[in-house]
Parts: structure tokens; sequence; C-alpha cells
């Protein structure tokens, strides 16, 4: 039998996400409220083409290609409210 050194190991890591469980409808729906309350709506496929990009990416590009440039302390306000949905 293979030793895998389990004996000495302190800890385990269990990528989850994507893995375990898919947590990406829940990604798209806070995104959808984020995005509604600046008045525009984005489908699944927006959100999946940027799926591992920085939150602040995601959502200073798909303002600006719905003409919307909100000050910095909206874009703050806006992905604290993401990532509490």
């Amino acid at each position: 039998m293979t030793d895998w050194g389990f004996d000495r190991c302190r800890a385990s890591l269990f990528d989850m996400d994507g893995v375990l469980t898919d947590s990406m409808p829940n990604h798209v729906e806070a995104w959808r409220q984020v995005f509604g309350s600046f008045g525009i709506s984005v489908s699944r496929e927006d959100i999946l083409r940027r799926e591992g990009e920085k939150g602040i990416l995601t959502l200073k590009s798909l303002l600006a290609g719905n003409g919307i440039k909100p000050p910095p302390e909206d874009l703050a306000r806006a992905l604290g409210t993401r990532e509490r949905t």
C-alpha cells in the first residue's frame, strides 16, 4: 500500500467552488442585482464570460459598455453589495 503521508498532514485544502458545488448561479444573481441597481440588465453569458476576472474590472467594464461611469464610492458600495448577496 502506498504511504501518502496523511499521518504527517496538518491541513487539507479543498476547492469546493466548481468542484463540489456550482456557485455560478449565485454569482450571476448577485451581479444581476448589482447591475440592476444601476438600471441595466446583464445576461448569464455576460457574467460567465468574465468568470475569474476581478470584480472591479467586471463592474467597470459592463457599466462603461452601457455609458455609465459612477464615482469610486458607488463602485465600492456596489462591490460590497455583491459580496453580501
